[in-house]
């Protein structure tokens, strides 16, 4: 690969990894030690959040079946909501990065769509587990435009492209460094999102 292949690769992960970071930290969704880094060749990264919604809670929801959602299951659902869309955040901003439609389905952005810890592998899990077995494509898509929505946000991409821009220079921000960089934009938090009834 090209020395230049190269640093767009890099920048593209960074990109990647600062969608999952602002967007989450939209959702209050808390930076764990390890904060966010990319790899020197840039093919891999990592956003190491605390989830919104826990495997536990996921197995409830699974357990309950859509439809039969009480307050409490509601309240899940907001959460198991929120973690998609936090993680279709990072192929979003990815996408806008390489200037690559962001319309659509998106199982080609990552190499292993059926890899366990992939992003869009985390989506149809939690698709699953809210409204069951399934095509999802109607809900996947509402939730994609919301992410896209929050991205159009001029506080929000610009927090996005700063910290990928810092993380190309460093290759790691720590969880502080990390969650500094929406507050100074004042990228404003996110209220409630319910697709499901």
């Amino acid at each position: 690969m090209t020395t230049k292949k190269l640093a767009r690769t890099r920048r593209a992960t960074a990109f990647h990894e600062a969608g999952h970071a602002v967007i989450g930290w939209r959702y209050g969704n808390m930076l764990r030690d390890g904060g966010v880094s990319i790899s020197v060749d840039g093919f891999e990264g990592l956003t190491n959040m605390r989830p919104l919604a826990t495997p536990d809670e996921v197995s409830l929801l699974t357990a309950a079946g859509f439809g039969r959602a009480h307050q409490f299951q509601q309240a899940l659902i907001h959460k198991a909501e929120a973690e998609i869309v936090c993680a279709l955040a990072g192929p979003i901003a990815e996408r806008r990065f390489l200037k690559l439609p962001t319309t659509g389905p998106l199982r080609y952005i990552e190499g292993c769509p059926n890899d366990p810890a992939s992003d869009l592998t985390r989506v149809r899990a939690l698709l699953t587990a809210i409204y069951g077995v399934g095509d999802h494509g109607f809900a996947q898509s509402l939730l994609q435009e919301r992410t896209k929505r929050q991205m159009r946000d001029q506080r929000t991409w610009a927090a996005i492209s700063e910290m990928a821009n810092k993380l190309v220079q460093s290759g790691r921000l720590t969880p502080d460094q990390a969650e500094d960089i929406p507050k100074k934009h004042g990228v404003p938090p996110t209220r409630r999102l319910w697709i499901a009834r």
